[in-house]
């Protein structure tokens, strides 16, 4: 079979190899395109095979092809004979429609020149509004689509491809700008602050647990939100299906480029879960148990989803985004209509406050006046949060989307938080939350938990194939997963974790969070221990200081007594 490989970075950098029927091998240079090198080999291979049985060559009708056809003509036909997911045929539709149809669609394909390729990249982004790396991938595309006309069989439609790039041509400085800036990530402290916040604005354990897993298994956003409770086992997850939403509409998928990492398939290593995270997510699977989504019927799947939105939904990226992750991360909600993000303002009576109200920031030289309503003792969006703003707890939620108050309050001796809506005896302490990550989004967990393995030392072999990577080359092929290394991965994940509530609880003891303050409160409970054993400590202490003050013969009362 043939193989094709990459030598060099020229126009054509692209060689075949491909067997002769004499055994020996026989190799061809000057290919653009890895599909054109292959194609060659495999006809060479195909043609020595035919030879070699003595066959007469096949005759072949060949249409003649017209002398030329339009851009939008070569684009149909290449779209229709493409073998690609949803996934990429909705953003190659989106790139076709939005950039490369407008400008080229009416054009013959012979028509097309380096000089106006070039220049209609390096104004996309003017025109049309957009990032550059948008107008990259636009021409990307269109490379893609030009080098398959010109290496078309039985005879190119094109003489060479006009949208290939030349290396090492036009400007060289400020390259190194070019590239993107380095995605941010979180260190454990700061992936469970974000955490914690998320679960107070949603107001329930969800979020808490949902952002927990991303951060501590690497999972993409897409493979979490598509998590089926069955492929939960008590130990491991089995990665084996995403939710990808396209056009509003979620569909049932492989993972990414068919990344799975289970033990039902090849390498057979799945995601494993260090003790905290699996008790964790064994009590996020009790709570869902009786959850369905609303989608199940439109894709296959039983719809038991382990994370689901409040009215049974899956959540969508953007709106998860601006609702939960950038407040909690950022400190402040996304910019609106060209006016800066509003200030998450939180009652401060508890850390690390109870979301009350979004305030706009103070605008230099202007008088700062609050909103009305400042010091009014109620929730200002009770059902976004969930939660009570007097004792913290979540409220149930109705069928109808309303809210129902708890029974019983964390104050002892009281049965019910007065008002249906829990409100506190006094204005609370206002205060607005710093941020605690700017710029982090989930990837930028998975991002995390890659830099986690690499502080941990975990093999390089178990790290990209937790993340759903393939390592290339002899490393790859030669590096095997064992059970030594999985355990070794736990227990630093587990270490990991019990420094990061360690710190957690150095801030603050406990946690609005229901999921969060269980987790605290055995540090809680060796901290007063602790205290405890010094008081005992102090007072034996102080009986033998008295004790070795009282003079011998000093009468009938012992140390004791006298202590």
């Amino acid at each position: 079979m043939a193989y094709a490989e990459k030598r060099g970075k020229g126009p054509a950098p692209w060689r075949v190899k491909y067997k002769r029927e004499d055994g020996s091998e026989g190799t061809q240079s000057g290919f653009e395109t890895k599909k054109a090198a292959l194609g060659w080999g495999n006809e060479q291979e195909s043609e020595g095979r035919r030879l070699a049985r003595g066959e007469a060559p096949p005759e072949v009708q060949i249409e003649p092809e017209p002398d030329d056809i339009t851009a939008d003509e070569w684009t149909e036909r290449w779209m229709s004979a493409q073998d690609v997911g949803i996934s990429t045929t909705d953003n190659r539709e989106y790139l076709i429609r939005r950039f490369i149809r407008p400008k080229w669609g009416t054009r013959m394909l012979r028509s097309l020149t380096a000089e106006e390729v070039n220049a209609w990249e390096k104004g996309l982004p003017a025109a049309e509004h957009v990032k550059p790396r948008t107008a990259r991938d636009a021409r990307g595309l269109l490379c893609t689509m030009l080098g398959d006309a010109a290496t078309a069989r039985p005879r190119p439609l094109i003489p060479f491809n006009p949208a290939l790039r030349q290396q090492n041509r036009g400007k060289r400085t400020g390259r190194r700008l070019a590239v993107s800036a380095p995605r941010t990530w979180a260190t454990s402290l700061e992936a469970l602050l974000i955490a914690e916040r998320a679960a107070l604005l949603s107001g329930q354990d969800d979020e808490f647990t949902m952002l927990i897993t991303i951060g501590y298994t690497g999972m993409r956003w897409g493979e979490t939100i598509g998590l089926e409770r069955e492929f939960l086992q008590p130990t491991l997850i089995n990665v084996e299906w995403q939710l990808r939403e396209i056009n509003g509409k979620f569909y049932r998928l492989p993972p990414k480029d068919d990344s799975y990492r289970s033990l039902n398939w090849e390498p057979r290593v799945p995601v494993d879960l260090p003790p905290f995270l699996a008790t964790l997510l064994a009590s996020q699977a009790r709570a869902a148990a009786g959850r369905t989504c609303q989608c199940a019927a439109t894709h296959e799947g039983s719809g038991r989803y382990l994370f689901t939105g409040p009215d049974g939904g899956h959540h969508r990226r953007s709106g998860y985004a601006r609702r939960f992750f950038r407040p909690a991360a950022d400190g402040r909600h996304l910019p609106e209509n060209g006016k800066p993000g509003k200030l998450v303002i939180v009652d401060a009576a508890t850390w690390a406050g109870l979301p009350m109200a979004a305030w706009s920031p103070a605008e230099a030289d202007t008088p700062f006046k609050p909103p009305e309503g400042r010091g009014t003792p109620k929730l200002v969006n009770a059902s976004d949060t969930g939660r009570c703003a007097a004792c913290g707890r979540s409220f149930k939620r109705r069928t109808d989307g309303g809210l129902i108050a708890h029974k019983a309050s964390r104050q002892e001796g009281q049965e019910q938080c007065p008002g249906s809506l829990c409100p506190p005896a006094q204005d609370p302490a206002l205060c607005a939350w710093l941020p605690v990550k700017a710029g982090l989004t989930p990837h930028g967990l998975r991002h995390s938990h890659k830099t986690w393995m690499v502080e941990d030392g975990i093999p390089e072999i178990l790290a990209e194939l937790r993340l759903g990577h393939e390592i290339p080359g002899m490393r790859g092929l030669y590096s095997h997963v064992s059970a030594r290394m999985r355990e070794e991965l736990k227990q630093a994940l587990q270490a990991r974790w019990e420094e990061s509530l360690k710190e957690r609880a150095a801030l603050a003891p406990e946690s609005l969070v229901p999921a969060l303050d269980k987790l605290l409160a055995p540090i809680r409970e060796q901290a007063a221990e602790a205290s405890r054993n010094r008081i005992r400590e102090g007072r034996r202490g102080d009986r033998e200081n008295l004790a070795s003050q009282i003079p011998p013969n000093s009468g009938s009362k012992t140390a004791e007594q006298v202590a």
